[in-house]
């Protein structure tokens, strides 16, 4: 809305300058007529142009909600309408009954009311220059605010969308290679972090179970080595129990191999004697 608003009064003193421009080229062409044959009908037209001009410039939006008025340009307008009713206008009027071309002195009143009127002009551009600086100044501080969105943007959107994902990222990648200890920090309440906290007790359970499958894996294979031992030493005793020529031999090989498997420090065969129905030694 402020930039509009200088906007409105830049557009509005160019109008100003303009039409106060003109003023000074009719007063001098106001001037130039007088003592010329059959010249009233154009110096009266130039008076109502003349006062045209003053009533718009009176018209012009000098205010607004957000810029101040300026009095000092209000105070030479009233100035300028008060010499040209009081002073001007009767001088030439006069000049006009009379057909006589202005004097000299005369002319220099004409002259004075024409800086005048160049006051006023300058004090116009004046202005407009200030609103020129003030609409710089906003603008520069519109690209400021807009640059400083414009990061706060980026900062936004690496904090809450690109960081989380590319922690979820890092996460996936190592629980790929294998690393099913690692966890994602979780870094906020919304959804990434409930997606972050549901990755973490993921992993959680696939490392419950694969440690649980290591274990079972572990008992599986200790189990299956005893059973080989049992079975392997139970084929050396059968064989070596096939091998012996003798009782005697028999029974020491069978012996020594129960002791070296069970592991004791000493053992005893007892032989059942059907016939006498005892145990022999």
């Amino acid at each position: 809305g402020y930039a509009l608003a200088v906007l409105w009064r830049l557009e509005s003193g160019g109008i100003a300058i303009n039409d106060a421009g003109t003023l000074r080229m009719r007063i001098y062409h106001m001037a130039a007529l007088l003592g010329q044959e059959k010249s009233q009908g154009q110096i009266k037209d130039e008076q109502q142009v003349f006062e045209g001009i003053l009533d718009n410039h009176k018209s012009y939006d000098q205010s607004s909600l957000l810029l101040p008025k300026n009095q000092e340009i209000g105070q030479k307008l009233s100035q300028i309408e008060f010499s040209w009713h009081e002073s001007i206008r009767p001088l030439i009027n006069n000049y006009m009954l009379t057909g006589h071309a202005a004097s000299q002195e005369d002319m220099q009143h004409i002259d004075n009311f024409v800086s005048a009127i160049n006051d006023f002009v300058k004090l116009i551009e004046l202005q407009n220059t200030q609103h020129i600086l003030w609409l710089r100044a906003f603008q520069t501080l519109l690209i400021i605010m807009v640059l400083l969105s414009a990061f706060l943007s980026i900062y936004l959107l690496y904090r809450l969308v690109i960081r989380p994902l590319k922690l979820l990222l890092e996460g996936i990648l190592h629980l790929g290679a294998g690393e099913l200890a690692n966890r994602i920090p979780i870094v906020g309440q919304d959804e990434f972090g409930e997606v972050s906290s549901g990755f973490n007790q993921m992993a959680e359970n696939l490392q419950d179970l694969y440690i649980n499958l290591e274990n079972k894996v572990r008992e599986k294979t200790a189990d299956i080595e005893k059973k080989n031992q049992d079975l392997s030493s139970l084929y050396d005793v059968t064989a070596f129990l096939h091998e012996s020529t003798t009782n005697e031999q028999a029974t020491d090989g069978f012996l020594g191999s129960i002791l070296e498997l069970t592991g004791a420090d000493a053992g005893s065969i007892r032989l059942l004697d059907k016939r006498n129905n005892r145990l022999n030694y």
